[in-house]
């Protein structure tokens, strides 16, 4: 009897020593490891600027005359309008009517430096641009020049018999003077919205000079009107703008008939020779 309970003694401080050894188990930790996020493709880059130029720009016109300036959007990656925003920087040189989506004719008010400003609207990427007009006071003296022939020849190109084609030909002489620096020109036709501002880089001399390419020269002008024709007896409108020695500007405004010429396809078979001179470009 006192060996088995020597053996009950011994076998309970055995167990009482490994309870005393062993240690509680630990509480358990639950780690949350975040999903990893993909890497997010960088944006395109937005579109470069000539993706958006105005016409025309870097020319002269006078105080209290008018200017149609046109946006032409390219469309590209993130461009997908061609509806822009239209500003000048200093509303006191000149005020904007909004003509369309993509132009505007500015009205000039008084002499300065002019910033024309468009930009996209509706564009993932909106793109921006600016055009420069410098306004020149009007002068009260007549402009020093005398237009020795001005009309436009009207006619149908075999391309598109549904659209009348008008190339204006203008030649002016300086009066008075040596000779007479041409700011520019600008073109109205009868029924047409729209009215080309064109400028050359020369002066006229006191003898006869034509400002345009002949009908046919691929640096001709060439004003497109879609299903319209000018009325009989229409006449086209030139309004000549002159650079005077005092820093000031002149303008003449000459109108002149509308002519069907003869031979168009003889004149558009020259359509890719090179004209010598210095002609108007339009813009």
């Amino acid at each position: 009897m006192r060996r088995h309970l020597l053996l009950h003694l011994t076998i309970a401080s055995v167990l009482a020593f490994a309870s005393a050894c062993i240690e509680p188990a630990a509480p358990a930790y639950v780690i949350v490891i975040p999903p990893v996020q993909p890497a997010q493709p960088p944006p395109p880059p937005p579109p470069p600027e000539s993706n958006l130029y105005l016409a025309p720009s870097n020319v002269s016109i006078l105080t209290n005359d008018s200017l149609s300036v046109h946006g032409f959007a390219y469309p590209g990656e993130g461009l997908e309008s061609d509806t822009l925003d239209w500003s000048v920087n200093d509303s006191t040189l000149a005020s904007i009517d909004v003509v369309g989506t993509d132009r505007v004719v500015i009205h000039t008010l008084q002499a300065g430096d002019l910033l024309i400003s468009a930009r996209t609207r509706g564009s993932r990427f909106p793109v921006g641009t600016s055009a420069s007009v410098k306004i020149l006071a009007r002068s009260s003296q007549p402009a020093p020049i005398e237009v020795v022939e001005f009309y436009a020849n009207e006619y149908t190109p075999y391309w598109n018999p549904s659209e009348w084609t008008y190339t204006p030909q203008l030649s002016l002489r300086a009066v008075g003077q040596d000779s007479v620096r041409i700011l520019g020109v600008t073109f109205d036709l009868p029924g047409s919205q729209w009215s080309p501002y064109c400028s050359i880089a020369k002066s006229v001399p006191q003898s006869a000079t034509p400002m345009i390419a002949p009908l046919g020269y691929e640096n001709s002008i060439y004003l497109a009107q879609e299903d319209h024709r000018s009325r009989p007896g229409a006449q086209a409108v030139a309004r000549i703008t002159v650079l005077l020695n005092d820093g000031t500007g002149a303008q003449l405004v000459v109108s002149g008939p509308i002519v069907s010429p003869l031979n168009v396809g003889d004149a558009f078979s020259h359509a890719y020779d090179s004209a010598d001179g210095d002609w108007l470009w339009c813009g």
